[in-house]
């Protein structure tokens, strides 16, 4: 038997070094991915666990699994009520967490691998402390207790994560989150073609996708935009930059479909500032200034032949997405009562009221629940939960996330730095982080950047 599996482990390592793994690989789990969410997500998920698990038990590293966390909470397809989740999707769970908590525990913990841990020690114990004297929460919302331990949730991902991976896992993780824009765009044009009947211009829709609504997925394009540049930085050919370009087009189609305003602001803004960047940092610098050359032509020829097209696209869009202009849409009375909460008593502004300071009925995918209100940007977020106290986390987070950055090899630095500062700058006007569909996917990217980082220094592969 012993032999058997050493020879699958053999095998399945030759095929982990072979060219093109780390494009097929995460591409394969992105297709599961997609279908599990359309038609059946507990089997989605399931393929998922049980090869992200095969893989790490094969492969003997965690890095192999990172496809299958990154894409495990994007199969939600329905709403959870706060009374009652799903025994299936508690059971995989709970076993994904169970099997990699075990697993890291064989493995042992190294301290010095963990450069992002205090910060995330602060957030967990920010979310934690106003459960003493958080007294929102009605008799029939105790489900609602379960959001003070979230951070300490997502600091045990990150640990378990930083620890397990045992080589270099920046390019396999580049190529995920790559395929996660295109799992974004996906199911925003499957949500938009099942709704399309329900409006006379889809531009005007607002839906849910069962793990978050159609914004969020533009926050998780916009998060992974940069790691399409990144991989089309280190191309070295005209095939790869191509393949790069088709997922940038695939991802802007994404943006569009979202029907966002926040999301047309950064995305674009964001696609335009990294395809200026990658003229002076892509590994073949020429090929890739006379590709962007020959698309930009290619793009104004476009527009010119089909001028009339063009024009009532960006009226539509104004029309409908931007039909408020460039009004807040209700967010300054949300950072009012932000400001209201934080400055109400002494407590509040040194710990926080907590993230359930607020409970009140809100429209979710599973109907009106009670839930808490979130207030659309980091800072005040931060404030509310956490106080004074919090926000010097926060910094201090924020801090180590760019110093760790600036660390890693300089092209990854500067394009997904760029990425960073795009998405922070997004969580200034909407939900990023402590929204579980963004603190999941940072808490895998900070555990690569920093086992990639103790390897690189120590010059060592377990």
């Amino acid at each position: 038997m012993n032999e058997i599996v050493m020879k699958i482990s053999h095998k399945l390592d030759y095929i982990s070094k072979m060219r093109h793994f780390n494009q097929i690989y995460p591409f394969l789990l992105a297709v599961v991915s997609v279908i599990g969410w359309r038609y059946q997500m507990y089997v989605g998920m399931g393929v998922l666990i049980v090869i992200g698990i095969l893989a790490t038990l094969f492969l003997k590293d965690v890095k192999f699994a990172i496809p299958s966390i990154m894409y495990l909470i994007f199969n939600i397809s329905s709403g959870f009520s706060n009374s009652k989740v799903p025994i299936f999707f508690i059971i995989e769970i709970v076993v994904f967490i169970l099997f990699l908590i075990i697993y890291s525990i064989i493995n042992g913990y190294k301290l010095k691998k963990m450069k992002s841990l205090y910060g995330l020690i602060g957030f967990a114990v920010m979310n934690f402390l106003p459960i003493f004297w958080c007294h929102t929460i009605p008799a029939d919302g105790k489900m609602l207790y379960c959001l003070f331990f979230m951070n300490f949730v997502y600091l045990i991902i990150y640990m378990v994560l930083v620890n397990t991976i045992k080589s270099d896992s920046i390019n396999l993780l580049a190529t995920t989150i790559s395929y996660l824009a295109l799992i974004m765009a996906l199911e925003c044009a499957f949500m938009v073609y099942d709704l399309k009947d329900t409006t006379d211009n889809i531009l005007n829709l607002w839906y849910y996708m069962g793990w978050g609504l159609c914004n969020e997925a533009g926050i998780m394009i916009c998060f992974s935009i940069p790691f399409i540049f990144y991989l089309m930085a280190k191309s070295d050919s005209i095939a790869g930059i191509f393949i790069e370009n088709i997922k940038v087009l695939v991802a802007v189609i994404g943006i569009i479909l979202t029907t966002s305003r926040g999301t047309y602001l950064i995305g674009f803004t964001e696609i335009a500032v990294l395809y200026i960047a990658l003229l002076f940092v892509a590994k073949r610098i020429k090929v890739y200034q006379n590709f962007f050359l020959g698309l930009s032509l290619v793009g104004i020829c476009i527009l010119i032949i089909f001028k009339n097209y063009t024009i009532e696209f960006i009226n539509s869009v104004l029309d409908n997405v931007f039909s408020f202009g460039f009004n807040d849409t209700g967010r300054s009375g949300l950072w009012s009562e932000a400001i209201d909460i934080f400055t109400d008593n002494p407590l509040n502004i040194i710990i926080g009221a907590g993230y359930n300071a607020t409970i009140m009925e809100l429209q979710t995918a599973a109907g009106i629940q009670l839930g808490p209100q979130v207030y659309h940007s980091t800072i005040l977020q931060t404030a509310v939960m956490g106080g004074i106290f919090g926000l010097l986390i926060l910094i201090y987070h924020l801090a180590c996330k760019y110093i760790n950055l600036c660390k890693c090899e300089k092209v990854f630095f500067l394009i997904i730095g760029i990425g960073f500062i795009f998405v922070d700058i997004y969580g200034l006007i909407d939900n990023t982080y402590y929204m579980y569909y963004f603190m999941i996917p940072l808490m895998v990217v900070l555990a690569s950047i920093d086992s990639s980082l103790y390897y690189k220094n120590n010059d060592i592969k377990e």
